[in-house]
């Protein structure tokens, strides 16, 4: 740098995108938020209620597929990819309960999002028990993009990291 003692740092192609990315993203979740956010406390319950539910049905659906499996291996690989998805759509949806409990100074909405979050721990729990089972349902299984998006995104999220 002429005439100052500052020097320019090179930054990465990576680097670059991976800033890009991360404004981008930015400004997805403040508007996420900012709309999550306009829900009033029945739709927040009715949310959280839903994922409750959602969460139980996908913990009894991975405790079926090894079953599952054994009983038609094709049918059984697309039941474990439908499965990552599940819970995927589950995390967003966290998320957006998050955001829409955020502002609130309901502590009954704070106390059902805590139940929210530990039923989907419990999920998780359950699904470390099967990754195996899940891996090999998903072994023969073509690339998918959208698996290499959820680990890119989310490293630690199982549904990301199995097939």
């Amino acid at each position: 740098m002429k005439g100052g003692s500052a020097h320019a740092r090179d930054v990465s192609d990576e680097e670059l995108v991976d800033s890009l990315l991360a404004r981008r993203a930015d400004g997805v979740n403040a508007r996420v938020r900012a709309w999550a956010q306009r829900f009033d406390g029945t739709a927040v319950r009715a949310v959280a209620l839903s994922l409750v539910h959602e969460a139980h049905e996908l913990s009894d659906a991975l405790s079926a597929l090894p079953s599952s499996l054994l009983s038609d291996p094709e049918a059984g690989g697309v039941g474990a990819r439908s499965l990552c998805w599940r819970r995927d759509s589950l995390e967003s949806a966290r998320l957006v309960l998050h955001a829409a409990v955020q502002e609130a100074a309901d502590r009954d909405l704070g106390e059902l999002l805590n139940t929210v979050d530990n039923v989907l721990e419990g999920v998780d729990v359950h699904a470390s028990t099967l990754l195996t089972v899940l891996d090999d349902a998903l072994a023969g299984e073509a690339e998918d993009p959208w698996f290499e998006a959820v680990a890119w995104q989310e490293p630690d999220a199982w549904w990301g990291t199995v097939g």
